[in-house]
């Protein structure tokens, strides 16, 4: 997670995860985050931002997929 993204953060809302295939011991793993959505909020200070994810391993295989959901401070109304 970017210093950026932990500096912005309100409340870490939600996660969830399903394991795809079987990861093994000196298996190499990265993570992708995609923004799914982004809403604002009424109060325009902060924003519900969903970020599905995907974890491959080193065979470009999807071993486990899944999403978080963030409650962030609006970079728009930082002064």
């Amino acid at each position: 997670m970017s210093q950026r993204l932990e500096d912005s953060m309100v409340a870490f809302l939600e996660q969830s995860s399903k394991f795809l295939k079987p990861v093994f011991v000196g298996d190499t793993l990265k993570s992708i985050f995609e923004v799914a959505e982004v809403t604002e909020k009424s109060d325009g200070e902060t924003a519900f931002v969903r970020l599905n994810i995907r974890q491959i391993n080193q065979h470009d295989e999807v071993v486990a997929k899944g999403h978080h959901c963030y409650l962030l401070k609006n970079s728009t109304s930082e002064k």
